[in-house]
């Protein structure tokens, strides 16, 4: 069993605090237990594409998105 929270283990899950349960619960699952399955991940493909170009592809995409063309200058290393 994992704690969720520090001593949440003696914590019986109530009315009151099933919002917090469920939400760390949720931050558990699709965060914290996978995050070396991630980082790996990650880092396999910032091996393949560097991650300063993710960044100024982004940055394009939100300006074209966004039909703020003024704003292409702000898109650079």
């Amino acid at each position: 069993m994992t704690e969720l929270k520090d001593g949440g283990t003696g914590i019986p899950v109530t009315q009151e605090n099933k919002r917090e349960f469920v939400q760390l619960s949720a931050q558990y699952r699709l965060l914290t237990s996978i995050k070396d399955q991630i980082d790996a991940l990650l880092g396999g493909f910032y091996e393949i594409i560097p991650k300063d170009l993710i960044a100024i592809v982004s940055c394009l995409v939100s300006v074209f998105l966004s039909k703020e063309f003024h704003a292409f200058e702000s898109c650079t290393v």
